[in-house]
């Protein structure tokens, strides 16, 4: 369904999106198996994306 005429955008900010990415990161250090296995799980949609695009992400 589309968004209604005058609202604004749902999707995040880049830099809303780096926040939240370190976020999990603390977390994962600190010992969120939960946060880790979100990271795991980020890396491998990155790594397939970059397989399909032939573009690597350091």
């Amino acid at each position: 369904m589309p968004r209604p005429k005058g609202k604004p955008n749902v999707m995040p900010s880049k830099k809303a999106i780096r926040g939240y990415y370190r976020m999990l990161r603390e977390a994962a250090d600190e010992g969120d198996v939960t946060a880790a296995r979100h990271l795991i799980e980020l890396h491998a949609v990155s790594q397939t994306a970059s397989m399909k695009t032939g573009v690597q992400e350091v």
